[in-house]
């Protein structure tokens, strides 16, 4: 297995054991902890470290989610260049994080958290009401890379990446939603 990181702040994160049918990768990379500046660019880092082969990174996350330039930056930075598989659970930011796969795979048991995002002037901002004015200091001075995050660009990322259309994106963005692994197969937001 590959290593193991994160950051964790404020809150618990256990990791569950599960068996599933997680094929094998030339490097396997486990997310575990907030979508943050620093944990995305450590994550590039491990990639980065990983055997040259033409098998794609299998990249295990399990995260609460966190910040939405983060997440654009691993979006931006990822997007196909991974593989990726939900184990216990995902939510908010993270889902995102998840959908950057090329194959998108999902423990029997894990869990999709969807939630009303946090968009103040439709411009880049925080999807979690945790993030400290140091993170927001640093993720202010760390802007290459990115693109404005806004809901529609969101709408637009998920819609291309699932089965779902842009309206049904925005209508499941209004509310908070608990998605298991028959639904998000159906839904598109695992490959198999």
């Amino acid at each position: 297995m590959g290593k193991i990181f994160g950051v964790f702040v404020s809150i618990l994160f256990v990791s569950t054991v599960y068996t599933t049918s997680v094929y094998a990768a030339p490097c396997t990379i486990r997310f575990v902890g907030p979508v943050l500046h620093e944990t995305v660019k450590e994550l590039l880092d491990q990639i980065e470290a990983c055997p040259k082969t033409k098998a794609r990174p299998l990249v295990i996350i399990e995260s609460p989610g966190g910040d939405a330039d983060a997440m654009q930056f691993a979006v931006n930075m990822l997007t196909d260049r991974v593989d990726t598989h939900i184990g216990y659970s995902v939510s908010s930011a993270a889902v995102t994080l998840a959908l950057v796969g090329k194959k998108r795979t999902m423990a029997p048991n894990g869990r999709i958290y969807i939630h009303d995002a946090l968009w103040k002037n439709e411009g880049s901002q925080s999807m979690t009401a945790d993030i400290s004015p140091e993170e927001m200091a640093q993720n202010a001075k760390d802007k290459e890379n990115l693109l404005p995050i806004s809901r529609a660009h969101y709408t637009d990322f998920v819609a291309k990446r699932t089965k779902l259309s842009r309206a049904e994106v925005g209508n499941m963005m209004t509310k908070t939603k608990v998605i298991m692994y028959d639904e998000a197969l159906a839904l598109g937001f695992v490959t198999k």
